[in-house]
């Protein structure tokens, strides 16, 4: 679920239905300190568009990026947990980097990536710290696939999501991975009048939402859940029905640590203005519970289920809760913003005990965008602060420790990085 200006976080993802065009200016930080970094020199080979990460809970870390274009190769390195440092990167396999994850003890590893003919390849990196490659089973259709999701159990176990997207269809593949062997647990095949999209939770619970047509409804959105110990999906449940003169939107979909979910929707006009935006949200087996949200927003959902959205006016970006009795919590101020150069956000990602909602400013004269970040503690929001300046995307990465995040400094040819975001009060 990522753009070329979206962020991107393997346990807890975000989705804006539209960009606002903000720019921020950022307050000096204060408390603990965001510490940096740096997991591979400089490189005119890096590409800070493929750049992702996973935290473990106490602090070991995978990054993953791809070096080259007309020859790409997808790149790991990884953190230890004992000496704080990223080991030297190592090239696993030919393509660009897809997705890593990490173990909650830091342990276990794995890392999928996209060859040039479509195909998706993975690797794991074993408790000595050897990158081997592993055997997929062999998917239905020669559509291109791509990755939407990929988690890495502590006993070595794994649950990956691959799609497939052709002209008249969309494929949902549900992989699971026992010792060194990978299976396909289960699947979904939808004609694609619009797409789907999915979301996997750390215990390889699968929400998955998609736009179905057929009848006399039209299309309309709707979704499923497939627990991490059922064997197949449960009934599918429609979110919205089309209203006259409307069409759906791509939905999105994340997922709680338990398999709760939650789902944002959408319609849009002829003239292609979003209207009726909506989130859902479920424990697992539970019915689906809905509030009406703004157009220009992005939510996501805590491990423990908690809803978060962030917004932004002409001058503030706020952020929101859904209180004890399912609706919507006084909104809380952020960061100032002014109307001007803002590529991409506002945004929210959320760990075990942190939430952060981050913005980007747009470079000007050929500078690199600025991503801005404030974090949620006991205390409150963090003052905004710049967590990284960058031509390519920033990946979040989150666990019970806080959060992280990984970019490719400054222009391409810069350093790949890594900054530990502190939460306010820790």
């Amino acid at each position: 679920m990522t753009t070329a200006v979206a962020a991107r976080m393997p346990m807890r993802t975000t989705a804006t239905l539209a960009v606002a065009a903000l720019a921020a200016a950022a307050a000096p930080a204060s408390g603990a300190a965001t510490r940096v970094s740096v997991v591979a020199p400089p490189s005119p080979l890096h590409d800070g568009f493929s750049v992702t990460a996973g935290l473990a809970d106490r602090g070991a870390a995978v990054v993953g990026w791809t070096d080259g274009t007309s020859a790409p190769r997808a790149v790991v390195a990884t953190r230890s947990a004992r000496t704080g440092r990223f080991s030297a990167p190592r090239r696993i396999g030919a393509g660009r980097m897809a997705y890593v994850a990490i173990s909650p003890d830091g342990r276990r590893a794995a890392a999928m990536w996209v060859t040039r003919s479509g195909r998706v390849r993975v690797a794991d990196r074993t408790r000595s710290g050897r990158w081997a490659a592993q055997a997929l089973p062999l998917l239905p259709g020669d559509a291109t696939q791509s990755v939407l999701g990929l988690v890495v159990s502590g006993t070595g176990g794994a649950t990956a999501l691959i799609e497939q997207r052709a002209s008249q269809q969309w494929r949902l593949f549900v992989l699971r991975r026992s010792g060194a062997a990978w299976r396909t647990a289960a699947s979904l095949a939808v004609p694609d009048d619009g797409g789907g999209t999915a979301a996997v939770a750390r215990d390889g619970s699968v929400v998955a939402a998609w736009i179905a047509s057929g009848g006399d409804e039209g299309p309309r959105v709707v979704a499923s859940r497939l627990p991490r110990a059922a064997g197949d999906w449960e009934p599918t449940q429609t979110l919205v029905r089309p209203d006259p003169g409307l069409t759906p939107v791509q939905p999105f979909a994340d997922v709680a640590a338990d398999g709760g979910g939650l789902v944002l929707t959408a319609q849009q006009s002829a003239s292609g203005q979003a209207r009726d935006a909506r989130v859902y949200w479920g424990r697992p087996g539970g019915p689906w519970r809905m509030l009406p949200l703004e157009a220009q927003a992005a939510v996501g959902l805590s491990p423990a289920g908690r809803v978060w959205v962030a917004n932004a006016s002409t001058s503030l970006v706020q952020a929101r809760t859904v209180d004890d009795d399912g609706r919507w919590a006084a909104a809380e101020p952020v960061g100032r913003v002014r109307p001007g150069r803002v590529s991409a956000g506002p945004g929210i990602q959320s760990a075990w005990n942190t939430v952060a909602a981050w913005w980007v400013v747009a470079g000007s004269a050929g500078r690199p965008d600025r991503w801005i970040v404030s974090t949620r503690g006991a205390r409150g929001w963090s003052p905004a602060r710049q967590v990284a300046a960058t031509r390519g995307v920033v990946a979040f990465a989150g666990g019970p420790g806080g959060l992280g995040a990984a970019f490719v400094d400054g222009a391409r040819g810069g350093r790949v990085s890594f900054a530990d975001l502190p939460a306010p009060g820790r």
